[in-house]
């Protein structure tokens, strides 16, 4: 079996000098032996940083590099990284690489290697396990390995992982994760297959450089929706309550305020989750016939990451990569 390992630094590939935690190519390239991953392994480091530094830039240099590689010749791909970031860097990589025939696994850390508190040991090795029981026939994608404390180790879907909380556990979107590790063995939990296909395969090979005219906005009680500038952007993604819901009260603090400032200024406005249901809301009717496009079944992160390179693409390319999720 052959895997590419991609190091790009993070927790997982640090070292602790003097209270200090910084990345180390050393420590990065020992980790394979260090959880004893017996394979033919290649490595690749197309940058080195921890993941908190992450900017469109960095993003786009991996995706252009993860996008480069000839897969036939790898039966999986290991993707170390920081724990910040995760969640990004797992749906960008799978909406760019749903096409791709082998697992790509990311993967992190929550303390250094050398911690005894560390779960990179288990991750590392939950990756490694999962590519070595993967069957090419029945799907592809990426993935994450990550073991929460006082759980087993997880597999989650790349583009379903959800940011981390302040114990540093993820948790997929929805809620069961795609599978987990068992000693040695993989377990299939709750499977599923990429939402975007073969869409992304028009991209191998191509530069990439990640729009950065994409706005995300969260919303919150009080929020005042004119103040938002959105003469320099392309787009706007809106994260609704989580009944899919926004305020509608209010000259200035109505959501009505936002659709009308994306209208004079030529800016598609995307809404995050959509629902359905036996009812909605009066708030959810006031927005009838107005321009939103709503992304279904889809994190925040994931909806953000995919709309930074859906913005970075020509039009016709833009709808075909957004076809199967925009309502």
């Amino acid at each position: 079996m052959k895997i590419l390992f991609v190091f790009t630094g993070g927790t997982i590939g640090s070292e602790n000098i003097g209270g200090v935690a910084d990345v180390s190519s050393e420590i990065s390239r020992s980790l394979p032996k260090a959880v004893g991953i017996d394979c033919d392994c290649e490595y690749a480091f197309p940058f080195n940083m921890l993941s908190e530094n992450a900017t469109a830039e960095s993003l786009s240099e991996l995706a252009e590099f993860m996008l480069s590689l000839d897969y036939e010749k790898y039966d999986g791909v290991i993707v170390t990284h920081g724990s910040d970031t995760l969640a990004y860097t797992a749906s960008l990589l799978s909406a760019a690489l749903s096409w791709v025939k082998v697992p790509i696994v990311i993967t992190a850390a929550n303390y250094v290697m050398t911690d005894q508190r560390s779960n990179a040991a288990n991750n590392l090795r939950a990756a490694y396990l999962f590519i070595k029981s993967f069957n090419v026939h029945q799907r592809c994608g990426v993935y994450a390995a990550w073991k929460n404390d006082g759980e087993s180790t997880q597999i989650h879907f790349g583009e379903r992982l959800m940011e981390a909380d302040e114990n540093d556990r993820f948790r997929s979107f929805g809620g069961l994760p795609f599978g987990r590790i068992d000693g040695e063995r993989y377990i299939e939990i709750s499977p599923c297959v990429s939402r975007f296909g073969n869409a992304a395969a028009f991209l191998r090979n191509r530069k990439i450089r990640l729009s950065q005219t994409v706005l995300p906005i969260h919303s919150y009680p009080g929020l005042d929706f004119s103040k938002i500038d959105t003469a320099d952007k392309d787009a706007v993604l809106l994260k609704l309550y989580h009944s899919a819901t926004a305020c509608t009260a209010g000259e200035h603090t109505s959501v009505k305020a936002l659709i009308e400032i994306c209208r004079q200024t030529h800016t598609d406005l995307y809404m995050i989750p959509k629902k359905n249901g036996s009812y909605i809301y009066s708030t959810e009717k006031a927005l009838k016939n107005s321009c939103v496009h709503y992304i279904s079944g889809m994190s925040e992160y994931a909806a953000y990451t995919l709309l930074m390179l859906a913005y970075s693409l020509k039009d016709d390319e833009r709808e075909s990569l957004l076809k199967d999720v925009i309502i």
